[in-house]
């Protein structure tokens, strides 16, 4: 792992044989060590959501497990997550699901954060040594459960956002690419679809606005009005992008 100078526009690191082994030993550890992630109550409870999703191609609008006769409204809010988990385990066994789940912790740390951060520090050491430290603290949340999607998309929410903001200041190009406006929409799309935590995704965003209309008002930096009309913008399709579901605006209103 190099060390790359703080500041140094870097377009992309490229993953050596040693942060692939480095990964991989983490990747070994958890299996090792970590073996209780996969005992929890509510994990048989989304396994069933699943498998009826599958058999009768269609969504819940009612209790599935409900201990009364009368059958009572209920929204699904987690379908797609319960979906992934129920096809991995009936298909591939227990094993597969546990490696799923891992595997997007193990990059949301050992991928993403780290390929950020390594950008904006002055050592790929230090960054590992940083996040190792981080990991081990989150394990304590590491579980088969659709929960962890939305860790994935909030992570990589943020590093987009804080990559806009930083990528505007530095070259003084106050844009938001087409492209980026695509990603964070469809990005919405799958987390309003597999836990609803995807309102966390949206109050990233206002705080992102919030904090540019400040710096705007102090004069701290030179944020044209456009961007930040701009920005608004990205809320609103992000907005529509999680009425992209099953449950449309009923998802707001379990």
């Amino acid at each position: 792992m190099d060390d790359y100078k703080l500041g140094e526009k870097v377009k992309k690191i490229p993953y050596r044989l040693l942060d692939l082994l480095f990964l991989s030993i983490w990747y070994i550890k958890v299996l090792l060590y970590k073996t209780d992630f996969a005992v929890d109550y509510d994990l048989g409870w989304h396994l069933k959501t699943g498998e009826w999703i599958w058999q009768n191609k269609a969504i819940p609008f009612f209790d599935l497990f409900l201990a009364s006769d009368q059958p009572r409204a209920w929204v699904c809010d987690q379908w797609l997550g319960d979906l992934i988990l129920y096809l991995l385990q009936s298909n591939f066994g227990w094993i597969a699901p546990a490696l799923f789940f891992l595997s997007i912790f193990l990059v949301i740390f050992f991928v993403l954060i780290y390929d950020f951060c390594v950008k904006q520090s002055k050592s790929a050491y230090a960054t590992i040594y940083v996040i190792s430290a981080s990991f081990l603290v989150a394990t304590i949340h590491l579980i088969i459960r659709p929960v962890v999607f939305s860790f994935l998309f909030f992570t990589w929410l943020l590093i987009k956002l804080y990559s806009i903001e930083i990528e505007a200041k530095n070259n003084n190009q106050w844009i938001f690419k087409n492209s980026d406006i695509l990603k964070i929409f469809l990005i919405f799309v799958l987390w309003s679809n597999t836990h609803p935590s995807f309102f966390l995704g949206l109050f990233l965003i206002v705080l992102f606005i919030i904090s540019f209309c400040i710096e705007k008002v102090l004069k701290i930096s030179e944020v044209p009005f456009k961007f930040i009309k701009k920005s608004t913008v990205v809320f609103v399709i992000s907005v529509f992008g999680t009425l992209c579901n099953p449950n449309g605006y009923n998802l707001y209103f379990p």
